[in-house]
């Protein structure tokens, strides 16, 4: 037989139900008496306070004998199955005994604490499914049924909770981008609590974010009306605040405040900008917004096709910001890159896992594969109402899964080519603008206020084929040169002959305008444009484009503000050029037909070595003592702004996309040694700054690379290298594989550096796992060979994880002796981000022992250094020490912003293991502050992390503190049997201090469970461990004991 689950409901009637089955509960009067007791479970209820709450000021004489017969009642009532609560008596008064949480209003109060506290650590959607969850406890008015001034008073307090969880809600929702969909509800609740005045609010800011400000200011009069009329008040402050800000337009209320995100907070809109300039297509926009208005029950798909220039991807974005309040789940922009000359066109599986990151799905759940990844986006976009843009698309077959799979989304495609193998899809073919349009956008560029001849300007549009392209770059060359005339151009323009010819229309082709720039620059000029045209990167500063041209830096720069003036190439961000893609082709093109023979493939070639040899100097001057191979290059470039650690960090901080660039190139294109080098110069970098799964890919491309050229050494780096990655994101099982490849390559190979290298890595890959006998073993072999062949920088890392280790299986002396040897060497090298784990290290050992002072002192040291040196995952780390320390002092507060501020870091960095670590210490602070609903939420959030990446340290300490909730809700024998797995999964650790904690919870059930004796046994193996370890909970447990009267003391 299985346990009855009982559950009670006062949200409504009061009712009793036993396995889902109601049960008989009777008069009137035994509902109204045990609602008063399901009030405080667990607490004596005095016969005075039920008579009192159950007829008011007027008791009949046989008012005490009434009670108890109706208890007697209820008893015989609630008697069914071995997990019936008890109803006893003692010293006059009443306890039914029953968990809380069986009870809907305790259920009720739980769930919105846990939102409140799992929204406060980053958690949006979680608190929305847990308020919703609280929200479907009500049936009704709360205690249906009963009657007298006590219900009537409890009824009222209720309610009031209940709207209080509603607001929450709707404040959630609201500033999520939610504000359409809450309209309706919004009018029903105004309309159920007139006067109350948040739900007038938040209506008048839904109305608003919907373009509705005069149904906004409406509400408003309706509501001050009512309260005037009925109640005689005016508005409170906050409503009138309201009412002022949508009167005077304020643009901060229109939309949805900004959110604090965590790495994996999902966003509503990533559309690219509207163009100010937008002119024309009226007829096209006005065709879809009525099919639009007019939509069938099947998803919109209008495919836009039409030659480059043409405005496609113009239209698309503008058609996509005109409906944006249609579709208020979201509006998502992804470019397919048919046509990039660099990258290929983005692989579906990629795109969709691109998507799926953006609307916030956890990337170690995104499964593999075209097919799983196109199912969780079809039902990602179930019941919503999204807005696609699918930009520069290649084929049908490359669209197809990104499509929805239900009705209420748009999808609008962009491409070169009819696609007419797209079902559903409803073509869009565009054409050049028609002459008038083509006209207005040239002068709307140029501005109203010069004069300009009409016929001049009509002829002009007419040589750029009225493609808005052509005609806006003509535009704002006339718009910088006030002493030329429209006429001049179209002299130029008429001369001009050119290419390009895959982008005709009609009888005119984009390259009459692109060849007017390009003929009026100098040869000097000219040949700047055709060779920067060249970079393989998003974006190039001076020094790529030097090194493409062949010139100094100064050349170079001045040649870069020519092209910037004339828009020849665009300027985004200070120092960064970028190429519209389609002068990019243009460029490229005049490249290959103007460039003596080989030039193209040796300006390249310079290219890459710029960032081959600027990356490798940047990796020594930040990580000095790592093993690497030289580096030459024909022709070294300046070197002079990449002098120090900071401007080293800053070049690799805004170049490493382009160094990644370039593997990919490299790879693809016959430098298999660039590319080998650049993917190693800036491993390091990448490991360090959190860029694992950009790291990852470049790894594998450059072992593919490694495996056609025969580079063994460099294939076992790689393997190094990709253990590294996989398990800062807690991907073990992987890690390992690779680390076993990568130091059978390097015993075959007899580099014995490198086997050192990966038997330090594997002693750090065994602790982080929960191996910590076998890191140490593979920590001391480390040491050794590091010793044999005299590389002290790697001794003192392996000694600083043999310390870990050993911390970790409770040998203090022996950890703080191989710490303290590791800060020798640190010191002797300069190795400041060494030295700041082992202070880290020295601070965890002091915090073991109880000296707080002293661990945050160090740990502070550590943080500065860490953060100087822009180590993100232990930066998080610190801050989790820091927090810790504040914790013990019970400074709670504090620690939860410490905590908080390194959830947003492993979050950002996709750091598992460490997200889990914090979410439990969060709870373990909530539990302190007795909170105890809140702290369960991250405890149950911490675990899954832990097993999902199959993590048993952090299992087992999930575990334990879940136990502690338990054991704190009184839980007892729940809380003994979570202890006992939280015990056991610490033992095959090895685990000691974890150990001797689980002992101690489960002692301290046993104990809850009136078992002295059995309590006993645990606690004094604890006690044994943690006297052996030096740990303060040696001295309270010792107090324990001896107020159990056991320890013969």
């Amino acid at each position: 037989m299985g346990r009855t689950l009982v559950e009670f409901r006062i949200l409504g009637s009061v009712e009793l139900r036993a396995n889902g089955e109601a049960r008989e509960l009777g008069s009137v009067k035994e509902r109204h008496i045990l609602a008063i007791l399901l009030l405080t479970p667990g607490q004596p209820v005095s016969i005075e306070t039920m008579i009192n709450r159950v007829w008011d000021d007027a008791p009949p004489a046989k008012a005490r004998g009434n009670v108890h017969s109706y208890i007697a009642r209820l008893r015989g009532r609630l008697n069914h199955g071995e997990a019936a609560p008890r109803l006893s008596y003692r010293s006059g008064a009443y306890v039914l005994e029953v968990d809380r949480q069986s009870v809907d209003l305790h259920r009720f109060r739980r769930l919105k604490a846990q939102a409140r506290a799992i929204s406060d650590s980053g958690n949006p959607d979680d608190a929305l499914r847990l308020l919703r969850e609280a929200e479907e406890l009500w049936r009704g008015d709360p205690l249906s049924g009963l009657s007298g001034e006590w219900v009537t008073k409890l009824r009222t307090s209720l309610e009031s909770e209940h709207r209080a969880a509603i607001g929450m809600r709707l404040a959630m929702e609201l500033e999520m981008g939610g504000h359409a969909e809450l309209v309706g509800e919004l009018y029903g609740l105004v309309h159920q609590h007139p006067y109350d005045e948040s739900f007038v609010e938040h209506l008048m800011v839904a109305l608003y974010r919907c373009g509705r400000q005069g149904e906004a200011l409406e509400a408003y009069h309706r509501a001050g009306h009512r309260l005037v009329e009925d109640l005689g008040a005016d508005p409170g402050p906050s409503l009138r605040g309201t009412y002022e800000r949508i009167l005077r337009g304020d643009a901060g209320l229109a939309t949805p405040p900004a959110r604090h995100h965590v790495a994996a907070a999902p966003l509503n809109d990533n559309l690219p900008r509207d163009i100010p300039d937008f002119t024309g297509r009226e007829t096209e926009l006005a065709r879809l917004y009525d099919e639009v208005e007019h939509s069938s029950a099947s998803v919109m798909i209008r495919a836009i096709d039409g030659m480059a220039g043409v405005g496609k991807t113009a239209l698309a974005i503008h058609m996509a910001h005109k409906l944006a309040d249609r579709y208020p789940d979201g509006r998502w922009y992804l470019h397919l890159r048919a046509h990039d000359p660099h990258q290929p066109p983005v692989d579906p599986g990629h795109g969709l896992e691109m998507l799926l990151r953006l609307l916030g799905d956890d990337p170690q759940r995104i499964p593999d594969g075209l097919e799983p990844r196109a199912a969780l986006w079809r039902a990602r976009l179930a019941d919503r109402r999204i807005l696609i843009v699918l930009d520069d698309a290649a084929s049908a077959d490359q669209v197809r899964p990104f499509l929805p799979g239900k009705p209420g989304c748009l999808v609008l495609v962009t491409s070169r080519r009819r696609l007419t193998g797209l079902e559903g899809a409803r073509p869009l073919s565009l054409d050049a603008l028609i002459p008038p349009e083509a006209a207005l956008l040239f002068r709307r560029i140029v501005g109203q206020g010069r004069p300009l001849d009409a016929g001049d300007v009509n002829r002009l549009v007419s040589l750029c084929g009225h493609l808005p392209l052509a005609v806006t770059i003509m535009a704002n060359k006339l718009r910088h040169r006030p002493a030329r005339g429209v006429g001049d151009l179209v002299a130029k323009l008429s001369q001009s002959k050119g290419g390009l010819a895959e982008m005709h229309a009609g009888d005119s082709n984009l390259s009459t305008a692109f060849d007017l720039s390009y003929r009026e620059l100098s040869s000097e000029r000219r040949r700047a444009f055709r060779r920067i045209g060249l970079h393989v990167g998003a974006d190039l500063t001076v020094g790529a484009a030097a090194a493409l041209i062949g010139c100094d830096r100064y050349r170079a720069e001045s040649a870069l503000e020519e092209l910037i003036d004339r828009h020849l190439v665009e300027e985004p961000e200070s120092g960064r050029i970028r190429f519209h893609d389609l002068l990019r082709a243009y460029a490229r093109e005049r490249a290959v037909e103007e460039e003596p023979a080989g030039e193209p493939r040796r300006a390249v070639r310079r290219m890459l070595d710029f960032y081959l040899y600027t990356a490798d100097r940047a990796d020594r001057i930040l990580y000095p003592h790592r093993r690497r191979a030289d580096v030459r290059v024909p022709h070294p470039p300046d070197p002079a702004f990449v002098d120090s650690p900071r401007s080293a960090a800053e070049w690799l901080r805004d170049e490493w996309a382009n160094v990644l660039m370039c593997v990919h190139y490299t790879a693809e294109h016959g430098y298999p040694v660039h590319a080998i080098q650049l993917s190693r110069a800036v491993a390091t970098y990448l490991e360090r700054s959190a860029h694992w799964e950009d790291a990852a890919r470049a790894h594998e491309l450059t072992r593919r690379v490694c495996r056609q050229i025969g580079d063994r050494e460099g294939e076992a780096r790689v393997e190094l290298e990709l253990s590294l990655v996989r398990s800062r994101t807690g991907h073990y099982a992987a890690a390992l594989e690779h680390a076993i490849k990568g130091i059978n390559a390097f015993r075959a190979l007899g580099d014995r550096g490198g086997e050192a290298d990966t038997l330090d890595h594997l002693a750090r890959l065994s602790w982080l796992s929960g191996r910590n006998r076998e890191a140490l073993e593979h920590a001391r072999k480390a040491i050794a060979l590091f010793r044999a062949i005299g590389d002290r920088h790697g001794e003192g890392n392996a000694l600083l994880h043999s310390g870990i280790a050993l911390s970790y299986l409770g040998l203090a002396e022996e950890a703080t002796a191989a710490f303290e040897s590791c800060l020798e060497i640190a010191n002797g090298g300069g190795d400041v981000a060494t030295k700041a784990m082992v202070l880290n290290n020295f601070g965890e050992l002091h915090f073991s022992r109880g000296d707080y002072r002293s661990a945050l002192s160090l740990f502070r040291q550590a943080l500065a250094i860490l953060r100087e040196a822009g180590w993100r995952q232990n930066e998080a780390v610190g801050l989790n020490n820091i927090a810790n320390c504040h914790e013990r002092e019970g400074r709670r507060d504090e620690a939860l912003h410490f905590y908080r501020e390194a959830l947003a870091i492993c979050r950002e960095t996709g750091d598992r293991r460490h997200e889990a670590h914090t979410l439990s210490n969060i709870g373990s602070t909530y539990l302190g502050m007795d909170l105890n609903a809140e702290a369960l939420i991250h405890f149950q959030k911490a675990l899954s992390i832990a097993r999902t990446i199959g993590d048993p340290y952090e299992s087992s300490r999930a575990l334990q503190r879940i136990g502690d909730s338990q054991r704190h809700s009184g839980q007892f024998a729940f809380a003994r049997e979570t202890y006992e797995r939280a015990l056991a999964l610490a033992h095959e650790l090895g685990d000691p201090f974890l150990e001797a904690s689980s002992l101690t919870g489960l002692g301290e059930a046993l104990l809850r469970m009136r078992d002295r004796k059995a309590a006993e046994r645990p606690w004094r193996q604890a006690l044994t461990i943690f006297e052996r370890l030096g740990a303060p909970e040696a001295r309270s447990l010792r107090k324990r004991l001896d107020t159990l009267g056991t320890t013969g003391a």
